[in-house]
């Protein structure tokens, strides 16, 4: 609810003298169901019970599981259907609205705020917005930019990345450890694929988890990608290892079949092609190399133009290939489409879903025979397409079903 309009998706409407906007994600995600279909009277929040794995919350009028405080049960974050029915660019411009209300950068969070928080929800949340009481703890700074890719007429993937077509949505850029004139830059990106009546498609991309060898502080010095090396040099690495290790068996990748199933237009893809890694190159912008502090850093981002041309975006088709040593194949280029800015609501709560691997090996079974267990994903049994135990707010198995389906 807000006091007076405007709404970001629309005009709303009027109701007893205040504006009442239906699409506001943030109101959408205040209070959400449960496993049990029950209502959240409290945040969800993850709990040393088990770990600080799962997310619940208590509930209202006695539903759910009854213990020794209340009754609760665990959160599930289902699409908010009035949102997910707009258009692509109805999403992207309501969102824009958002994110450009305050150009003010948010304040970065305890780093051991993490460990508290339930990774699970990183893989399962099903929205362009965080769950209400979240913190965002890596990558907890950044600058926004909307962009637009035209995907190469050679492509042999679906949906977002059918040949020929033009891809819209929005990048984050940050590092993914507060920066300061000792710390080193750790640059990271999060990319989100807008889509008409359907969810968002998302990725995310590292270069390793550690600073920038040499202690560069250019944030476009190295390539970029959805895998990153398996095996963790420095104890901060091997904390944040260990913690997403609770919803994965290969934390290092994350997945880009979700992407490929619809196109921007909302179109389902029978049989969905996608590539098992993309890498991102920037070959045409380059930031000074000397230390900044984490303003600095944000003011050099925040200052790239409409259409530069941030990454070139390139694609393995298998583990094969990457095994081989082959050069990747250029998929199409990420252009800015309007100025990058800081943004309280992008630090806060803008959100870009990871994507389960397990979810591609699952529909490329093949794959993980190429990979090395720690080489690749930074355990120590045979990659395969199964997760660790997942959360009774789990979408895992419902995807695998849907995985069979489409």
């Amino acid at each position: 609810m807000l006091a007076q309009s405007k709404c970001p998706f629309n005009n709303g409407q009027k109701i007893g003298g205040k504006i009442h906007c239906p699409h506001n994600l943030k109101e959408a995600t205040a209070r959400d169901v449960t496993a049990r279909g029950c209502t959240c009277k409290t945040d969800c929040g993850a709990s040393i019970s088990d770990g600080y794995n799962c997310g619940w919350c208590f509930t209202q009028d006695g539903c759910g599981i009854r213990g020794i405080k209340g009754t609760y049960d665990y959160c599930v974050w289902p699409s908010v259907a009035s949102y997910e029915d707009l258009t692509w660019d109805q999403k992207q411009n309501g969102l824009w609205t958002q994110i450009t209300a305050d150009e003010t950068s948010a304040d970065i969070a305890n780093p051991l705020t993490m460990l508290t928080e339930s990774v699970q929800d990183t893989f399962h949340v099903n929205s362009d917005v965080m769950p209400a009481g979240r913190k965002k703890v890596i990558h907890g700074v950044g600058a926004v930019c909307k962009f637009n890719m035209e995907i190469s007429k050679d492509s042999p993937y679906t949906g977002v990345f059918a040949a020929g077509t033009t891809a819209h949505g929005l990048i984050r850029m940050g590092s993914a450890l507060a920066v300061d004139k000792k710390s080193g830059v750790v640059p990271g990106v999060g990319v989100k694929f807008l889509r008409t009546g359907v969810q968002s498609g998302n990725y995310v991309a590292l270069h390793t988890l550690a600073p920038l060898p040499d202690n560069d502080y250019n944030f476009f010095a190295k390539t970029i990608s959805n895998h990153i090396p398996g095996t963790p040099q420095g104890a901060k690495e091997k904390v944040l290892i260990k913690k997403f290790q609770q919803a994965s068996n290969c934390v290092t990748m994350v997945g880009l079949s979700d992407i490929c199933k619809y196109g921007t237009d909302g179109k389902s893809v029978a049989s969905p092609k996608f590539p098992f890694q993309v890498t991102m190159d920037s070959k045409q912008i380059q930031l000074p190399s000397t230390p900044v502090m984490q303003d600095e850093l944000q003011t050099q981002l925040a200052a790239i133009p409409s259409k530069t041309p941030l990454y070139e975006v390139s694609y393995y088709a298998s583990p094969k290939d990457f095994k081989n040593g082959e050069k990747p194949v250029v998929l199409g280029t990420i252009v800015t489409d309007g100025p990058c800015v800081n943004s309280k609501f992008g630090d806060e709560s803008l959100f870009f879903r990871h994507q389960l691997m397990e979810e591609d090996f699952a529909l490329e079974q093949t794959w993980p025979g190429y990979l090395d267990s720690k080489e690749d994903c930074a355990i120590d049994t045979p990659v395969n397409g199964t997760p660790p135990r997942q959360c009774p707010s789990s979408k895992f198995e419902e995807s695998m079903k849907l995985n069979s389906a489409v």
